[in-house]
């Protein structure tokens, strides 16, 4: 009876299709300028070595273009080669069977991340497997915490959601170089999409190096 009430209807969801399409339109005709990348990096780094539990999952969710619920919760990492990782733990995953692992660059040396990460996991289990817990408890203070660190790096008001975004720019303009993919592809696949799915991507393209 509840969901009944809370389903939306045909034109309501034709609606919000046509609002959604509107917004990401709008942001591919503006998109904001990442100011200061190296700066950017650096205080994503120098977060993991923070003593705050909120600090430390900004840092790593802005190093690897993970969500931060998936970060504080779920995420696990093995080495690769010395600039990509193996990830699991994938949230919002409609058809698991595509993720149970694949491969990601990071924005940081892979042995490094590694140590920093293993420290983390074991220091900080309160929300291991539990996102929901994790969302309801640290939702205000990484909305908070992300715009005290990371603001003055780029354009705009910025969100934990953002970091996923500026990853999936940063990320592709540096490893995507040699490929034959296109930058919407290669988003696509770092960030965990379906094989068939180009469209989910494009609402990633929020940001753009400032030259």
């Amino acid at each position: 009876m509840v969901l009944d009430v809370l389903k939306l209807s045909n034109e309501e969801m034709l609606e919000y299709k046509k609002e959604y399409r509107e917004k990401v339109k709008f942001e591919h005709d503006n998109l904001r300028y990442i100011n200061d990348v190296q700066g950017y990096i650096e205080t994503a780094i120098s977060l993991l070595q923070s003593k705050n539990f909120i600090d430390k999952v900004l840092g790593f969710a802005a190093i690897t273009g993970r969500r931060v619920a998936e970060i504080g919760s779920t995420a696990e990492f093995e080495l690769h080669t010395p600039q990509h990782l193996i990830f699991k733990g994938q949230l919002k995953t409609k058809e698991s069977k595509y993720y149970d692992s694949y491969v990601i660059p990071i924005l940081m040396n892979t042995y490094d991340f590694i140590t920093h990460f293993r420290f983390f996991r074991e220091q900080y289990t309160k929300y291991l497997n539990n996102p929901d817990g994790f969302h309801n408890s640290c939702s205000k203070d990484l909305s908070f915490k992300v715009k005290v660190h990371f603001s003055k790096f780029v354009e705009g008001v910025i969100t934990p959601k953002n970091l996923r975004a500026i990853y999936a720019t940063l990320a592709s303009n540096e490893f995507n170089k040699n490929t034959r993919k296109t930058h919407q592809s290669y988003i696509a696949d770092i960030l965990g999409h379906s094989p068939d799915d180009l469209n989910t991507v494009n609402s990633y393209f929020v940001y753009k190096l400032k030259e």
